[in-house]
């Protein structure tokens, strides 16, 4: 707008008033303050977080799968107690890198946007060590 009240009074043959160069230099700064906050809240793209955040949750995808592959293995043949229980520990080896994927892409978003990372943090109860499935013997 003030580009083309500008426009406007630059086509003109008197310059315009002080008071009005003034208020255009004043409507402008306001106007490019607001613009600024607007684009610099919460929430707000970066590609650099996308591209690290898809990265992520490629890795994941790909450990999910190796873990999917390993578990279909061990349901199919026919395996020994010792080869199953060695099976077991790198199925659990797996889910723990998908835990710990998982739990990065979280932190990748929450560089993104913390309100929405508090926000999802209130709808949702906790998980607590116990949840996780340790050791319960």
């Amino acid at each position: 707008m003030a580009a083309v009240l500008l426009a406007y009074l630059g086509n003109t043959k008197t310059p315009p008033a002080a008071s009005t160069q003034g208020f255009i230099a004043l409507v402008s700064i306001v106007a490019q303050v607001g613009a600024g906050m607007a684009f610099s809240k919460d929430g707000k793209a970066d590609p650099t977080h996308a591209q690290r955040s898809i990265g992520r949750l490629l890795t994941t995808a790909q450990r999910a799968k190796e873990a999917r592959l390993l578990a279909e293995a061990l349901y199919e043949r026919k395996v020994t107690a010792a080869e199953l229980r060695f099976g077991l520990g790198q199925l659990s080896t797996h889910l723990s890198y998908l835990e710990d994927g998982y739990a990065e892409a979280i932190a990748d978003w929450g560089a993104f946007s913390p309100l929405a990372m508090e926000l999802a943090a209130r709808s949702r109860p906790a998980i607590t060590e116990s949840d996780k499935g340790g050791n319960n013997a």
